[in-house]
């Protein structure tokens, strides 16, 4: 009688591990305030917290062929410490706006009490913050940096729920991510055949 072994091939395909970080600490996070699209940087806590995440990764024997970012330099710096305790300093890199978290709109850049903290808590995923108005400095901000300068203000966020976020992601997901981790891992498996 055959085993099972020798009626079923080992499964040869490549695999892939998909991994979501959100980014370490920021200033804002460390000063309770609202983040949002504030393009607040790590605090040393935060580097340390990114470094420790690599080296946890690397503990597991986790490693990447591609990585996704958000134009924030909270994020991206994350990810560079994370590829600095990984040594994969030389995979491709790709940061795109869509990618970047909920925009909070009015309550960008206000602290938090503990009050507000549960009311942000309790907000459902169709829950959107206050517009920021069009002569806010906060918005303004955002309309001229490099980063968002080639997009219509029309497409750019005041304020998003998070269903909004969701939607705004979606479609990058489906015609950028998703086709690179395919190709990535098409790319494995014409290596393993």
């Amino acid at each position: 009688m055959a085993s099972t072994t020798d009626q079923c091939p080992a499964d040869t395909r490549a695999r892939y591990t998909f991994v979501i970080l959100r980014h370490a600490e920021s200033e804002y996070n460390s000063e309770n305030r609202v983040t949002g699209w504030a393009d607040s940087d790590l605090t040393a806590r935060g580097v340390e917290q990114a470094r420790c995440i690599g080296q946890i990764l690397k503990k597991n024997d986790l490693t990447f062929d591609l990585a996704f970012t958000s134009v924030l330099k909270r994020a991206i710096k994350t990810l560079y410490l994370v590829q600095d305790e990984l040594d994969l300093h030389w995979i491709p890199v790709t940061k795109h706006w869509c990618i970047n978290e909920r925009h909070q709109g009015a309550y960008q850049g206000n602290k938090m009490n503990s009050t507000e903290k549960e009311k942000k808590h309790a907000w459902g995923f169709d829950y959107c913050p206050p517009l920021l108005d069009e002569s806010d400095e906060r918005w303004r901000r955002v309309a001229e940096d490099p980063r968002y300068r080639m997009l219509s203000p029309s497409v750019l966020p005041r304020a998003e729920s998070s269903k909004m976020a969701l939607e705004r992601f979606l479609p990058y997901w489906h015609s950028n991510i998703v086709p690179e981790i395919k190709a990535s891992l098409d790319l494995k498996q014409a290596q393993l055949d």
